[in-house]
């Protein structure tokens, strides 16, 4: 946070947001998170992403209307399941399904992502893609 990178809201659990109620998805989830984020740096995250790309739309009005900003990504590279995050894997999966303003899901929890990293910032940018924060969407 003091260098600068932006923290979001990605839930307390990792619960399905489909199964709660609205009220739900701020008193037992977004609320608690960002209380925790704010008692450490001061800042109450409004921006979120849903665990597992799933909200339902009367969520996401409800949750705009609280002032959220919500982001969603678009290119699952399977990097979280280890049967298939071979780094070629990651890799293909990005070739084959890149697309303009593209969201591309990758995580910081394992080495497939990073060995996968700088084979897939390469082709992205050899594709004419460029990389921007959530804040420059």
């Amino acid at each position: 946070f003091e260098e600068g990178h932006l923290i979001a809201n990605h839930s307390r659990t990792h619960t399905d947001f489909d199964d709660l109620t609205n009220e739900e998805i701020i008193t037992l989830e977004l609320g608690p998170t960002s209380k925790a984020v704010e008692q450490l740096t001061g800042y109450y995250p409004m921006v979120m992403r849903p665990p597992y790309g799933s909200l339902r739309i009367d969520s996401v009005g409800f949750l705009r209307e609280l002032g959220w900003r919500i982001v969603r990504w678009s290119l699952d590279t399977f990097d979280w399941d280890s049967s298939r995050n071979k780094p070629e894997q990651i890799l293909g999966r990005i070739q084959a399904h890149h697309h303009a303003n593209a969201i591309i899901l990758m995580h910081c929890n394992g080495p497939a992502t990073t060995r996968a990293l700088p084979g897939v910032i390469k082709t992205l940018r050899e594709l004419g893609y460029e990389f921007v924060t959530v804040s420059m969407l």
